[in-house]
């Protein structure tokens, strides 16, 4: 009977930490957890005197708090995060090299942003006049800091 009240207090626990750290919200995990933690203290209540379902109990308090304690920590999660860090940024260009009025040609299909060359340069364009397809030529209505505004050349 003690192995039998162990294995729930300790699945039940399991299941509640399942429930906090792995499956978000109020899941099956967890309730099942927290009944099994409840029933495994009720059993050890029923079947040995006070003091033994006492001790049962601040067990399995201290073993609840333990190990959320110890899954709290910064160490813990450390080996479980990434350690990579995002560095890029996006393509810039000086504005001087573009100007309103230039032209070129659309390297990829602009649906409506893509890519075209201007002024021998290759760039990030957006389109004002709908989709464009490769090698149509375009002019340059907008220059921003990371991309051009273009619109079909008639």
């Amino acid at each position: 009977m003690v192995l039998t009240i162990i294995l729930l207090i300790v699945f039940g626990v399991f299941l509640i930490l399942l429930e906090f750290f792995v499956v978000p919200g109020v899941t099956i995990a967890g309730i099942g957890g927290l009944l099994l933690i409840i029933a495994g203290i009720y059993f050890a209540y029923e079947s040995f005197p006070p003091p033994i379902g006492h001790y049962f109990l601040t067990g399995s308090i201290f073993l609840i708090v333990g190990l959320v304690y110890y899954a709290l920590r910064s160490k813990t999660w450390n080996r479980l995060g990434l350690k990579n860090s995002i560095d890029s940024k996006v393509d810039t260009h000086n504005e001087e090299d573009f100007k309103v009025g230039d032209a070129g040609i659309c390297l990829t299909r602009l649906a409506p942003a893509g890519k075209v060359m201007v002024n021998e340069k290759s760039i990030e364009a957006q389109s004002i006049s709908g989709f464009l397809d490769p090698k149509e030529h375009i002019e340059v209505v907008q220059v921003l800091s990371n991309k051009l505004i273009v619109k079909r050349k008639i």
